[in-house]
């Protein structure tokens, strides 16, 4: 036995829980939506939304952009949410509508601090990449919406893509309620890689009648 005795093994630090806004629950696959919905269309720009899936505590899903090259012209790397220069009057904005008439919108900016109203919905930027005419973004949605269709909005004055809306039928996702899958018990939302979108939840209005 050596003089110094040897200190005892240190205790492994806990890590925070992360908010229940922040991502889906660990251990817990979400409930398929089998939708691809075109969300914006123009002649140079496809916005889409793909990969939707629902949780206990929210809805997840992706949007992917494709981009038309003009002709004899070579593009930049796509970074939607930065490119215009981080003005919110210009770029990419995304934003979902729910049935009881409250939104959350991702106007641009730096990511929040802290918990959110637990009142309003909000809208988390996680993970995406791009090259030089397509990009993938992952959205995360909370909370779970109550039942009726879900809008989703998006709009991107830099590329000349004007406010557009696809909605996800309701009944599509109270089916895929019902495929939701608990692995394990959760310990709390999954981590999530973060982008500088600033995330702003506004109050219920009324929507105009449709045309």
């Amino acid at each position: 036995m050596g003089f110094f005795e040897q200190p005892p093994p240190a205790e492994p630090p806990e890590e925070p829980p992360q908010p229940e806004w922040i991502g889906p629950p660990e251990g817990t696959l979400g409930g398929v939506v089998p939708v691809q919905l075109a969300l914006a269309a123009t002649d140079r720009v496809l916005l889409a939304v793909t990969d939707v899936a629902v949780y206990p505590n929210g809805v997840g899903f992706s949007l992917r952009g494709f981009l038309r090259q003009a002709e004899g012209r070579s593009m930049p790397p796509i970074h939607p949410f930065f490119e215009a220069g981080e003005d919110p009057r210009t770029m990419l904005r995304v934003g979902a509508l729910f049935p009881d008439g409250r939104r959350a919108v991702s106007p641009g900016g730096a990511f929040p601090e802290g918990d959110p109203d637990p009142s309003a919905p909000v809208l988390v930027p996680r993970g995406g990449g791009g090259g030089t005419r397509t990009f993938v973004q992952e959205w995360w949605l909370w909370p779970a919406p109550p039942p009726g269709p879900l809008v989703l909005v998006t709009e991107w004055p830099a590329r000349g893509v004007p406010e557009s809306r696809a909605t996800i039928e309701g009944d599509l996702i109270e089916e895929a309620r019902g495929r939701i899958l608990e692995v394990w018990p959760s310990t709390g939302p999954a981590s999530g890689g973060r982008s500088g979108t600033f995330l702003v939840s506004l109050p219920a209005r009324e929507e105009p009648p449709a045309p």
